[in-house]
């Protein structure tokens, strides 16, 4: 039996209750109140589709503060710090790379929030070390300890949502804005 879809495109509601229950069942953008309605990332009114790489939770209040806001107006109205975290999050998710459509800032926005990993503090608070944590994420040590120690400059996706899960955490909440000028990437590994 197949999973039924949400929309013309390719995703099921199995994938989206996967998304809500990543940001537990709170609202995408505000994460105070719980999620009431799907949200557009890139809007459909300007050719977003529904699809794993464009949905979110949201409640209506941030629903209709987004509205079709694309872009710097989209920064505008939420903010460098939560339009990076929620597009490396769906970017995370699908697997597929994610743009902020319209940015006409260019440079200026790769380089508003420095990023930084939380992934040290969320282990110790469940008294977890490097070492346990490289063992139940299958990842290796050297690079565990690399992110445990912000010792990066790009960030493989893929290892940090094995990481995640060994947490038991969305691999959103691995991830830290802290500032300008970034100098980090994230990228997914082939």
């Amino acid at each position: 039996m197949k999973s039924k879809h949400l929309g013309p495109n390719s995703l099921t509601w199995g994938e989206y209750e996967r998304t809500i229950a990543d940001f537990n069942g709170l609202c995408a953008f505000c994460q105070e109140r719980p999620y009431q309605e799907l949200e557009h990332f890139h809007p459909r009114s300007k050719g977003g589709k529904t699809e794993l790489a464009n949905v979110l939770p949201v409640c209506k209040r941030c629903n209709v503060r987004k509205s079709n806001l694309t872009g710097d107006a989209l920064i505008g109205a939420f903010g460098i710090a939560t339009i990076e975290r929620l597009r490396q999050y769906l970017e995370l998710r699908s697997g597929m790379p994610v743009v902020i459509p319209n940015v006409e800032s260019g440079p200026t926005y790769k380089k508003s929030a420095t990023i930084r990993l939380t992934i040290r503090e969320i282990a110790s608070r469940q008294g977890m070390s490097q070492k346990a944590l490289a063992e139940k994420s299958r990842v290796t040590q050297q690079l565990v300890n690399r992110y445990w120690n912000n010792k990066v400059q790009h960030v493989d996706l893929k290892e940090l949502d094995k990481i995640a899960k060994a947490l038991s955490v969305p691999p959103g909440d691995l991830i830290e804005s802290i500032g300008e000028n970034a100098t980090k990437s994230f990228t997914k590994a082939s």
